[in-house]
């Protein structure tokens, strides 16, 4: 058996791949930085979080706060995501809300990796235990970003 790409390599294939669902999936120009963001923001409201805001995004994301501010612009200019302002503590606070097209955006893609996801578990029903393989990646996911808070915090 011939020996795997690197596992950047293999991460780069499931970027490319993540970006031509997007793009199949709205006629809206939008950066993949940009439909995470407003995944996130839509994850916030599931978790009946009071609010979703660019700085909860910047330390979620480990990004900066313009790229974050940014990517908010964006959003709201192409009517995915709306932004109120509220003055809290003297300061300006942008409390973020998926309109229902960021909903219907994001309900399409998730129905698409959802659609491969349920190949790739067909494929391999018999030789892997999809709870035991959704859990380790789970475990895999945390300890990778606690590993790359930890980078970006020493930078």
């Amino acid at each position: 058996m011939s020996p795997l790409p690197s596992d950047g390599y293999i991460c780069y294939l499931v970027t490319e791949h993540l970006k031509k669902i997007l793009s199949e999936s709205t006629n809206i120009k939008l950066s993949l930085f940009n439909f995470f963001v407003l995944q996130y923001v839509d994850k916030c409201s599931e978790q009946d979080s009071t609010e979703c805001t660019q700085y909860m995004i910047s330390q979620a994301f480990l990004a900066d706060t313009s790229k974050v501010n940014k990517a908010v612009r964006e959003l709201e200019s192409a009517e995915l995501l709306t932004a109120t302002k509220i003055k809290q503590s003297g300061r300006i606070k942008k409390i973020l809300a998926v309109t229902p097209p960021g909903k219907k955006l994001i309900e399409i893609h998730r129905a698409k990796t959802d659609a491969i996801a349920e190949q790739y578990l067909t494929a391999v029903r018999g030789r892997v235990n999809a709870d035991e393989l959704f859990e380790a990646h789970n475990t895999t996911m945390a300890a990778f970003y606690d590993a790359l808070k930890l980078y970006k915090s020493a930078c």
